[in-house]
Order: structure tokens, then sequence, then C-alpha cells
């Protein structure tokens, strides 16, 4: 924030700008900027969004960044959460592939909601691991919500003849929210996997075996 030490390059901050608090939850990295990071909109906002973001996931156990104001998410945005492989900068040749998904998200009377994408597949990934991380970086429409709780994870998705097969861990059900909202959570998950085309049914796994529980629920 205090600009470079180049004195070719510019700093994209507006003057003011204060960092107010960092908090890593998980692979996420929250920040909270001062009040002045709010003057900015457009590709101003955009190109300082993505140079807190490639910045800082360059640290080895830092995976998303999620930008805040004051405490506050700047509603005019159209996303919230930024990874460095999601923003412009990065080449076109990265990218091997995309695939057209429904994504399940909360809306704002807290029921789910298809939000269309287009994903794109890097190197390493299939269809469906693609589904699942686009889930866990949440909507990028206004006015819905991210639907997987906080500390919810896919161990491992894979695909064997248009079976999709997902597995969880028992080890992370201590925290998780009530029923209604973990139940809301692996739905979105199945309905999600379900709308590739390559995908006809979805098993779950729960530490390596089929199961029709996880936890306090049934399994779809």
């Amino acid at each position: 924030l205090k600009g470079p030490a180049d004195p070719t390059l510019k700093s994209p901050f507006p003057k003011g700008t204060a960092l107010l608090s960092a908090e890593q939850k998980g692979t996420e990295l929250r920040v909270d900027l001062s009040a002045a990071y709010s003057t900015l909109s457009g590709v101003r906002l955009s190109l300082a969004d993505y140079a807190i973001t490639l910045t800082l996931t360059q640290l080895p156990d830092v995976a998303r960044v999620r930008i805040t104001v004051a405490g506050r998410e700047l509603d005019y945005r159209s996303r919230q959460v930024f990874l460095a492989r999601d923003i412009l900068t990065v080449p076109k040749e990265d990218v091997v592939g995309t695939v057209d998904a429904s994504l399940y998200f909360v809306n704002g009377d807290g029921a789910l909601t298809a939000e269309a994408r287009t994903l794109n597949l890097y190197e390493g990934d299939t269809q469906v691991s693609a589904v699942v991380r686009a889930l866990e970086n949440g909507p990028e429409t206004k006015g819905l919500s991210a639907v997987l709780p906080e500390g919810f994870k896919v161990r491992k998705v894979w695909l064997e003849e248009e079976i999709c097969y997902v597995s969880l861990s028992s080890a992370l059900l201590e925290g998780q929210p009530e029923p209604e909202t973990l139940s809301q959570a692996v739905l979105a998950l199945e309905q999600s996997l379900l709308s590739l085309e390559s995908v006809e049914e979805v098993r779950f796994l729960v530490d390596g075996e089929l199961a029709d529980t996880y936890g306090p629920i049934d399994l779809p």
C-alpha cells in the first residue's frame, strides 16, 4: 500500500488507503481496507483488486482473497472473492478448455438458485473438479450468497462412466452448522454436478465408503 520503489511504476491504490485487518480462514485471506479504497470503481477498482490478489496468492497457504472496505463488501462489485487464476491477466494459454454449468447458490429468501456459468479448465482439471472449485469460490451474481458453509470441503471428486463420485470426510463435521444448512449444501453440490452433460448420477462417499448419511443428514 505504500507504493512501488521503482519510479517507473505507479500505485493502483488511492492515497490514504490503509490496512485495517488481515485474517486467514483456511486458504482464504480476508483483507479489510480503509474507506479511501471505496473511491475506486470500474477498471481502477479491478486493477487494485487484482494487484492485491496476485501479490497475496503468491503465499503458499493462500488460494483466494476476499477484500472488504471498513468491514463491508462493495456491493457494486460483480464478485467478492478473487483467485489468481481467474484474473484477466492470467495468460490465455493457461486455459485448456471450458465447460458450461449451472451452479446452485442461496438467494435472498434462502432458496437454492441456479447461476449459469462458463468455467475455465486448467491443466490437471476435470469438469467435475472445476464445478466443485467454483462452488467453493462462491457466486458472481449480486443477490446470491455462498452455499457451502465455512469449513465444508470435498476431499475428492471424480467421474466414472457418467457417475460422479464425491468423497467427504467425517472429520470435517465438527463445527458444521445446523443440519438444514448442511443438507442444502450437499443438495447444491449434487444439482450443480448434475448440470454437466457428462454426469448422469452423483454418489457420495464418507471416509472412502459409499454412504447414505453424512453426520446428521441423509445423502441424496
